[in-house]
């Protein structure tokens, strides 16, 4: 994820600055404002804008608890996003 510097981090994975764009850094809210999700540091973590998006656009959103574990276990076999983040950057 990157919050300030978008180019440093697209060379780092060498990613063109429109695909940096799926890893920025946003506001997650655990409940969604729709669903009466506060505004604040309990109700709020940080998330890239690909995840941010995809959790809420589910059919049947996971809850905050049951998504963690379902990022973990995605991250634990390797494939959560493309592959090209998946291996260490150039030192």
């Amino acid at each position: 994820m990157w919050d300030e510097d978008q180019t440093a981090f697209g060379k780092r994975f060498s990613l063109s600055l429109r695909e940096t764009l799926r890893y920025r850094c946003t506001a997650e809210h655990l409940l969604e404002r729709g669903k009466g999700g506060a505004d604040d540091e309990r109700n709020i973590v940080a998330a890239c804008h690909h995840c941010n998006r995809t959790r809420h656009r589910a059919k049947r959103p996971k809850d905050p608890v049951s998504y963690a574990k379902y990022v973990q276990s995605r991250i634990g076999k390797g494939r959560w996003h493309p592959d090209r983040l998946d291996r260490q950057p150039d030192p």
